[in-house]
């Protein structure tokens, strides 16, 4: 066996991952000069936990940026040739990272976090379309597809468990031949040169639940909510909650916690009744928050500001 070979490929403990390909030096120059050279912005990760130290000492974690190439991440994706082929000179092991293009998103499939795309397209009721796919090389059934973009912004709190979304020009993904830290397999491409096809209706609506009305001002409660406060002839109110609603559900990062709390307590602070909580989570939903976060910065919202302030 050539030195040449991938480190994590030179085990026996691998011998059923590697199979699929052994991985050299060179493979993954030229491979990430081919993307570059086809308008496929690239940048160097880690090829395994500890590789490297960061500046702190600690151990680096694999897939992650290579700080001291790319000090601002997936940011410092390139298509220069020159600078390609001085980073994996130098990092001749790198995995190779991309930016998800800003006309794309990805939805990364993780069964070990409980993600089965079958079991998503039970619960949408359709096939999902063929479209550009990688296969990781842990082979044990995660990859990445990758679909148009639809407009406005994207919140993946209702994709089911183990499936997240990589949303184009915020997230990036690992590209073929990377090796996989953990098993020394290689990342495959699946219809590599197929377009992204056109995201699912059923899938957009989930990554967009009532977005669009909130956006267009013409969000208003419904169910409990609306009986509770249309229906007392309190119009006033109903106005007031929709707004707050959609202050939260419209709110961008960075923001998010700081507008959900805010909005709590002039729900605390104005008696709304205890259907408004429900409304107010689910606005938490909609701009991105994960459960815990929202759980949280409402329970402090009931509670209000301690020692009076």
């Amino acid at each position: 066996m050539t030195v040449d070979v991938h480190p994590k490929q030179c085990g026996t403990e691998f011998a059923g991952c590697v199979a699929c390909g052994r991985v050299t030096r060179h493979d993954l120059l030229r491979a990430a000069l081919a993307y570059a050279a086809d308008g496929r912005p690239v940048f160097p990760c880690y090829p395994w936990c500890g590789y490297l130290r960061n500046k702190d000492g600690k151990p680096v974690k694999a897939k992650a940026p290579i700080g001291s190439l790319v000090p601002n991440g997936k940011d410092d994706a390139t298509l220069d040739l020159d600078l390609i082929t001085k980073w994996w000179i130098e990092h001749p092991w790198a995995m190779i990272g991309s930016p998800v293009a800003v006309d794309e998103l990805c939805l990364d499939i993780d069964p070990r976090n409980g993600g089965d795309r079958w079991a998503l397209q039970d619960l949408l009721g359709i096939e999902l379309p063929p479209t550009r796919m990688v296969l990781s090389g842990r082979y044990d059934g995660g990859h990445h597809l990758f679909f148009k973009r639809p407009e406005g912004q994207l919140v993946a709190t209702r994709l089911p468990e183990g499936i997240d979304l990589k949303d184009g020009g915020k997230g990036y993904t690992i590209l073929p031949p990377s090796v996989h830290p953990d098993t020394g397999g290689v990342y495959l491409w699946r219809h590599e040169n197929v377009p992204a096809a056109p995201l699912p209706d059923a899938v957009d609506k989930l990554l967009i639940p009532l977005k669009q009305e909130r956006v267009q001002g013409e969000y208003t409660p419904t169910g409990d909510a609306a009986s509770e406060f249309l229906n007392s002839g309190n119009k006033r109110s109903a106005k007031a909650l929709a707004a707050l609603l959609r202050l939260v559900g419209t709110a961008e990062e960075g923001e998010r916690n700081k507008k959900l709390y805010w909005a709590g307590r002039r729900i605390a602070e104005n008696g709304y009744p205890e259907s408004a909580w429900a409304y107010l989570r689910e606005a938490g939903f909609d701009c991105g928050l994960p459960q815990n976060e929202i759980a949280a910065t409402i329970k402090s919202a009931k509670a209000g500001p301690k020692n009076g302030r």
